[in-house]
């Protein structure tokens, strides 16, 4: 994901395989980065990154859902990065969330937001920034590799340091 924050900071993320193949062979550890640069400014040009990692995770039961990183700020520049992944190679993907309030430059610790222990796969974040410290996540999650995905809702009025419980929205084959 790429968000950039009211004061010009441009800030991309993704989740680096270390196989390097991007393929569905791929597994092991992922690295989930956050790359930062302030000096966009007035100017419609980045000069440079800085690249953060902040967390790693394993790659879980699919490849297509192994590791998925998404950024979004709200009207005061305050950072929150939601990510998938496990804690166990193979294990069903969780849902992870930490926080930047100076412009990325360092994250907080990871909190939990869906367990990677459970009996569902978690797919696909989407989070949304809005008024400060307003924050709004949808998600999906699946019990087995082929059953259909449900949809689930939440939102953070603490800049991400805590969610409200989840709501399912829908499952894709309603």
């Amino acid at each position: 994901g790429v968000e950039v924050t009211p004061s010009g900071g441009v800030h991309m993320t993704a989740a680096g395989y270390e196989c390097g193949t991007g393929s569905t062979q791929c597994t092991g550890s992922i690295k989930i980065s956050v790359w930062s640069s302030t000096s966009l400014g007035t100017s419609s040009r980045v000069t440079s990154f800085g690249q953060t990692l902040v967390d790693t995770v394993l790659t879980g039961p699919e490849y297509m859902t192994h590791a998925l990183s998404v950024i979004a700020s709200d009207d005061t520049g305050s950072l929150v990065l939601m990510y998938t992944g496990t804690r166990k190679q193979g294990a069903n993907n969780g849902l992870w969330g930490c926080r930047s309030s100076d412009d990325g430059h360092t994250w907080t610790s990871a909190i939990t937001l869906e367990a990677d222990s459970g009996a569902v796969n978690v797919a696909y974040p989407v989070i949304v920034g809005a008024f400060p410290g307003r924050f709004y996540s949808i998600f999906m999650t699946q019990s087995t590799t082929w059953a259909p995905f449900q949809v689930w809702y939440s939102f953070s009025t603490d800049s991400g340091a805590t969610w409200s419980s989840k709501k399912l929205i829908s499952r894709t084959n309603d």
